[in-house]
């Protein structure tokens, strides 16, 4: 029963840290040059099945790279949530 709480435990932080985690979106953010040299960012992603690419200004670059460390952190926190589900799953099987 100790080993169940304790899972239980670790699927508890992990919702909790998963709803702490603020504004996200997907993509990867890179820097392009113009012909003349100018650079800009852009915003590459999948959803949908479609891919986007988003010009980014330079005043939003900060905001959209929180975004997409916030969605990558999301990513990691559901696959560690799935495998301690099942886990859990498997320790409640063995017990009935």
């Amino acid at each position: 029963m100790k080993k169940q709480q304790q899972i239980e435990a670790k699927i508890k932080k992990t919702k909790a840290a998963i709803n702490g985690l603020g504004r996200m979106r997907p993509g990867s953010l890179s820097h392009q040059a113009r012909a003349r040299g100018q650079q800009y960012c852009q915003l590459s992603f999948s959803h949908d099945g479609k891919g986007h690419t988003e010009y980014v200004r330079p005043d939003h670059v900060a905001q959209v790279e929180r975004e997409l460390l916030n969605y990558r952190r999301f990513r990691e926190l559901i696959r560690e949530w799935i495998g301690q589900e099942i886990e859990l799953s498997k320790l409640i099987r063995r017990r009935a």
